[in-house]
């Protein structure tokens, strides 16, 4: 059975004689900015403890409020491109609580685990655009065309899939009400 990322960080706390709960605190923050609600800081967590360890071995992730009056989906994620190639890519994930509240717990477990596929999927963006299509750094100034959007969401969402989260999926599209699953 693969290990989690919830039974990793309780076997380092036992080793360390740290209180899980102690740990978790510091954990949380430093994936979930502060101005998150408690409810959305808990879905987080939930989701990202589900996951197998080692999964976001590439990435520094936190996930923090979106600021659109009128977003286009519940949640988005960004990686920051000009940075990739280093050691570390850093993915900020914007939550919409206009949209998200919305959801039940169920459906928004299915957002964040869509969202985190995206981390996971290490498909990039585009951060710049050439000759009318998007470009990502592949490393120095060498820049290489980034795959469309409908692979970005396919892969996050089988990556989501993969991970456990059918249940939450057949959630979220009886609650989604039309709208497109989690626009990036």
């Amino acid at each position: 059975m693969v290990q989690t990322v919830e039974d990793y960080l309780r076997r380092f706390c036992e080793e360390e004689r740290i209180p899980f709960e102690v740990y978790m605190e510091t954990w949380l923050r430093s994936h979930v900015c502060g101005d998150v609600s408690q409810r959305y800081e808990r879905l987080a967590c939930e989701v990202a403890l589900a996951l197998p360890h080692g999964w976001d071995d590439h990435a520094e992730w936190t996930v923090e409020l979106g600021r659109q009056e009128d977003p286009r989906g519940y949640a988005c994620t960004r990686a920051d491109e000009e940075g990739a190639g280093e050691t570390l890519t850093n993915y900020i994930i914007k939550i919409f609580p206009s949209m998200m509240d919305r959801l039940s717990d169920s459906a928004c477990r299915w957002v964040f685990a869509h969202e985190l596929g995206h981390v996971a999927s290490r498909l990039r963006f585009g951060s710049i655009v050439i000759r009318g299509k998007p470009h990502t750094k592949l490393v120095g100034d060498v820049y290489v065309e980034a795959p469309g959007k409908d692979a970005q969401e396919d892969a996050a969402n089988k990556i989501a899939l993969g991970r456990g989260f059918d249940r939450e999926l057949q959630t979220f599209l009886r609650e989604d009400g039309g709208l497109e699953p989690v626009q990036d």
